[in-house]
């Protein structure tokens, strides 16, 4: 009975142990065939992206043919140059934060000497840092370098991820060579992936896989400095932080392995402030100077001319849809309102010695003026109707007609004039089909060639930057520190 017992024991044990044997190999069988399955889809999407990029033979030659000469300014034979150097970038958050991408990479270019490929205007926080980091927290800065995704796919975002509909060449907004001046040459993103014969194969290298520009201060051709160190205390996203930053020569770091065999560089932190303070040019200003293109200028006078017949103006930025902006809207409205009642007044009294003195050079001849201009700038809806903002600008009309006989007048780029009330940028149309100002029209034209995307933004920004009494922003926006830089140009020529 035991010998029995244990033969029938030992013969459950070895079956047991086959079938397991069984199963184990009919799941590696599995996990195979999902895994050449998974395989061969990546190897076929692979193929469909490079179809995307590949370039149209047609337009390979030593003469490219350029539709939009605002896209792409190139030298002739640059397609044909196996030594040319190029710098992309990302541009991350809103049109003002994407300018400064823009300057950041903008410094880089122009002291590398490598031609500049030009992202486009993306839509509000179609990007973001977070997409770029492989440190996930964002807002919490740290005292040190944050880790970068150096292998993230500029490409791939911008002409894939990207909808072609919302992909807004930057030549259809800023005045380029105005804009950015000195540079070897400039591309639009877009249009160098499509001409540029190498771009579909070569491979891009970041320059975060050598360097961080978080503690990193960059100077040119000041081999004494390299290597100095200096001590920082700042601010960023309300945290303080003191480190130390490095003096590195950017001109010997170029030239270093491998960024000096890299055709293409990637520049993923170009929002980083530090970037914008380094001695690119020992020491000289930032030759960066935005300048909107002509359709923009062109509505923004048009406006001040009919719209607005001309009136002197002062403009206010008003940030409060979101986040700690919306929580400090009513501080800002008040700060904002207090500080420009001193410029109207002090404009006033200057217009008047310069009258007496029949002296006066003010742009629109304001010397017996009967009216004063208020353009508010805004992103917060029915703005009229806050009751700050209400008690605010009843408080300056009465100051301003009691002492000095003078009315003020609420200015938007969208008023309705026949109701006085600020609604959407579709009534900035309306107005224009009802004054005949055709350049409003044509800029919010979304079937014109040279459709700009964001026209609001653009003309709000630009009906700022022309006020001649002055202009007071939020405080910490990006919004408002954009359109105090565009008052740095030659308002005469723009305005």
């Amino acid at each position: 009975t035991t010998t029995t017992t244990t033969i029938t024991i030992t013969t459950t044990t070895t079956t047991t142990t086959k079938k397991k044997k069984e199963q184990f190999l009919s799941w590696r069988r599995t996990l195979l065939v999902c895994a050449a399955i998974a395989f061969s889809f990546l190897f076929v999407l692979q193929l469909a992206n490079v179809k995307m990029i590949t370039l149209d033979n047609a337009y390979i030659s030593h003469n490219i043919d350029i539709k939009d000469k605002h896209a792409i300014i190139l030298p002739s034979d640059d397609n044909d140059n196996e030594n040319a150097r190029y710098l992309q970038y990302f541009v991350q958050a809103g049109w003002a934060n994407q300018m400064r991408c823009l300057k950041g990479a903008y410094e880089v270019a122009l002291a590398t000497g490598r031609s500049l490929i030009l992202s486009p205007v993306v839509p509000h926080f179609h990007f973001y840092m977070d997409d770029v980091l492989l440190d996930r927290q964002k807002r919490q800065p740290k005292r040190q370098p944050k880790r970068f995704r150096t292998r993230y796919n500029l490409t791939d975002a911008y002409l894939q991820e990207l909808p072609s509909s919302e992909y807004i060449p930057l030549g259809h907004v800023l005045d380029l060579e105005t804009s950015l001046p000195g540079l070897s040459s400039m591309v639009d993103f877009r249009e160098f992936y499509q001409h540029y014969a190498a771009a579909a194969t070569t491979k891009s290298i970041a320059l975060e896989n050598k360097v961080s520009h978080f503690n990193t201060h960059w100077i040119r051709n000041q081999s004494d400095l390299e290597g100095t160190q200096i001590e920082i205390v700042g601010r960023e996203h309300q945290v303080v932080l003191q480190y130390n930053r490095t003096f590195r020569d950017i001109v010997q770091f170029s030239n270093t392995y491998p960024f000096r065999e890299s055709p293409i560089w990637s520049l993923l932190d170009s929002f980083r402030t530090s970037m914008h303070h380094s001695v690119y040019r020992d020491g000289i200003s930032s030759s960066f100077r935005p300048r909107f293109q002509n359709t923009i200028l062109r509505a923004s006078r048009s406006i001040q001319r009919h719209r607005w017949h001309g009136i002197p103006y002062a403009s206010v930025h008003i940030r409060g849809s979101e986040g700690d902006f919306k929580d400090s809207m009513s501080n800002t409205i008040e700060i904002a309102l207090n500080s420009m009642a001193l410029y109207i007044k002090e404009w006033i009294v200057e217009t008047s010695k310069n009258s007496n003195n029949n002296n006066n050079n003010t742009k629109n001849n304001t010397t017996n003026a009967t009216v004063v201009g208020l353009f508010v700038a805004t992103d917060v809806r029915n703005l009229r109707q806050h009751a700050e903002f209400k008690r605010k600008t009843l408080a300056l009309r009465k100051s301003l007609k009691d002492g000095y006989h003078i009315d003020l007048k609420l200015l938007f780029s969208n008023d309705d004039e026949k109701n006085g009330n600020g609604n959407n940028n579709n009534n900035a149309v309306d107005n224009a089909d009802a004054d005949g100002e055709k350049e409003v029209k044509t800029l919010f034209d979304r079937n014109h060639p040279r459709w700009v995307g964001y026209p609001g933004i653009f003309l709000d920004q630009q009906l700022a930057a022309c006020a001649d009494i002055g202009f007071v922003g939020t405080r910490g926006s990006s919004f408002s520190a954009f359109i105090t830089k565009l008052r740095e140009d030659n308002l005469e020529e723009t305005c």
